[in-house]
């Protein structure tokens, strides 16, 4: 009788142990699945953002060369040395939407600007801290936007105007509706860390540091990674851009190894 009674604990927690391991093995296995699916989600973010970066040199190609050809602008800013004619102030603002851009300007070699599109109160104005943008490539850094100071993604390019030097620069306003753009499907969040202010595709009330690929954000665990972003940001600019996936739907001891 003693025998079988052992026996049959045994048994019970031999059972246990299996069932114990085969839940362990199934929780284990959806995590990693999770996890595998927030990376492959920041690398889509940060693959639509570079994409976008990259297009903006043919797009202000594409801009500087109509600038050289259009009559008007030619000749009230260089026949009439009108640099307040709207044809050279307003200039930019004809183009900026329909190449689907949130920024554009021209400005001088001396970086004045004589046309923008998406602050026009600042012509005459000097945007001389972008000598220090690299030429031709995407820099992540805040802009002076109506009055108010915006992240955003731009580029610049030097161009000559009948022997004239002169910049054009275009790009993106970092806002809400930018995140919304590049993020891959509605249940992923995209969030902007620049110099400790955030930028998100929802509001952040409180948010951790990345830990073993999870963040408490407003409070709740997500799935989260970084997603590269190759773009250039000048001196004493740091910005993350973190990708939040769902909840974990359970806690695997490998995966926090990993």
């Amino acid at each position: 009788m003693n025998r079988l009674f052992i026996v049959l604990i045994v048994l019970v927690i031999g059972i246990m142990l299996g069932f114990g391991y085969a839940s362990w093995r199934a929780t284990d296995h959806l995590a990693r699945a999770e996890a595998e699916l927030v990376s492959e989600a920041a690398d889509a973010v940060g693959k639509d953002i570079d994409d976008l970066s990259q297009s903006l040199s043919d797009q202000l190609h594409s801009f500087t060369s109509m600038a050289r050809q259009d009559r008007d602008f030619a000749m009230k800013l260089l026949v009439e040395n009108d640099f307040s004619a709207p044809e050279v102030t307003d200039f930019a603002g004809q183009y900026m939407r329909p190449m689907g851009l949130s920024l554009l300007e021209i400005v001088d070699s001396s970086y004045s600007v004589l046309s923008s599109g998406h602050f026009p109160r600042n012509v005459g104005n000097s945007v001389a801290f972008k000598r220090n943008f690299p030429e031709e490539r995407a820099v992540l850094v805040q802009d002076n936007i109506r009055g108010q100071k915006q992240s955003t993604i731009q580029m610049g390019i030097a161009f000559d105007f009948e022997g004239i030097r002169m910049h054009a620069f275009g790009g993106y306003i970092v806002d809400e509706a930018f995140l919304n753009r590049v993020r891959p499907r509605k249940d992923i969040e995209v969030v902007l860390n620049r110099n400790g202010e955030y930028i998100s595709t929802t509001p952040v009330r409180s948010i951790s540091q990345l830990e073993n690929q999870k963040v408490i954000f407003n409070n709740v665990v997500r799935w989260a990674d970084t997603a590269s972003i190759p773009l250039a940001e000048l001196e004493n600019e740091h910005t993350t851009v973190i990708v939040l996936g769902g909840i974990p739907s359970g806690i695997s001891f490998l995966t926090f190894l990993r």
